[in-house]
């Protein structure tokens, strides 16, 4: 796969306490995990989205623009309201990416990693610069 760069809107998105439900309850944190990764696939795309990787109970997610993006963030803290709850965080950033076989890198995939561990379950962040 050819290397290229462009401007896209980044999503990581992760469960709050995964490792704790998991120790609590097996069963519930397997549930929990796949529902999860259902809500993404189903509702990332119906907003032109793509899922670049999933990290355990995260995934990184690319969106052309940010109403796509935004609004995927707030369809999915909804739908995660529902039974099970899913205890989700978002961090969303624009910027510059560099792809490289089907990963991507660049500073705004850091900054929306750490905008993402600065949320609390339910929330969407972003930074607007």
């Amino acid at each position: 796969m050819p290397q290229s760069r462009q401007l896209a809107v980044i999503i990581f998105i992760d469960i709050v306490g995964y490792t704790f439900i998991m120790q609590q309850d097996e069963p519930l944190a397997l549930q929990i995990i796949d529902r999860f990764k259902e809500e993404l696939k189903s509702t990332v795309h119906e907003f032109q989205g793509e899922i670049i990787q999933y990290y355990g109970d995260g995934c990184l997610m690319i969106f052309s623009n940010s109403s796509d993006a935004v609004n995927c963030a707030k369809v999915l803290q909804e739908n995660f309201r529902k039974e099970p709850r899913i205890p989700a965080r978002i961090g969303i950033h624009l910027g510059d990416i560099f792809i490289n076989e089907g990963n991507i890198y660049g500073d705004c995939v850091n900054i929306a990693s750490r905008i993402e561990s600065m949320g609390v379950p339910g929330a969407y962040c972003y930074l607007n610069l």
